[in-house]
């Protein structure tokens, strides 16, 4: 055998030991890393700019996640799709769409924050000015 190849022989708990410590070095470094990201989405939410953005802002400070909020969009987008349908078939109660939105709201979220947040970032203002319409009418 040639000399200097031979690799020296290492405990297993020895090597369980280190992996085990950088591990938990590389989990620490990771949770300082959600603190400040955390801190900085907290300092972005809090500027007067982001006042331009309730509903997304409401969205961030409700802690939904990517998933969530595309379900969010989705649920809107039917239900705008289905406004626009039953307004040209001639329908005038749209109830049921109410219902329906609130019903399948995040459970983060409250039907009329959306409404108010929705319609004043100019997103889905018919539908959502419809349905406080049906809110005020009935007295949800």
């Amino acid at each position: 055998m040639v000399k200097g190849l031979r690799k020296p022989i290492v405990a297993p708990w020895k090597v369980i030991k280190e992996e085990r410590n950088l591990l938990v070095a590389d989990g620490e470094q990771k949770g300082k890393e959600v603190e400040q990201l955390d801190f900085y989405i907290r300092l972005l939410v809090s500027m007067e700019q982001f006042e331009q953005y309730p509903f997304t802002r409401m969205i961030i400070q409700n802690g939904l996640n990517e998933e969530e909020y595309q379900e969010l969009l989705r649920l809107l987008e039917r239900l705008n799709a289905e406004l626009v349908n039953l307004k040209h078939d001639g329908m005038m109660d749209f109830t049921k769409l109410l219902i329906h939105f609130a019903g399948m709201l995040n459970v983060k979220l409250h039907p009329d924050e959306v409404m108010d947040a929705l319609i004043s970032q100019q997103m889905y203002v018919d539908l959502m000015k419809t349905f406080k319409h049906i809110k005020a009418q009935k007295l949800f």
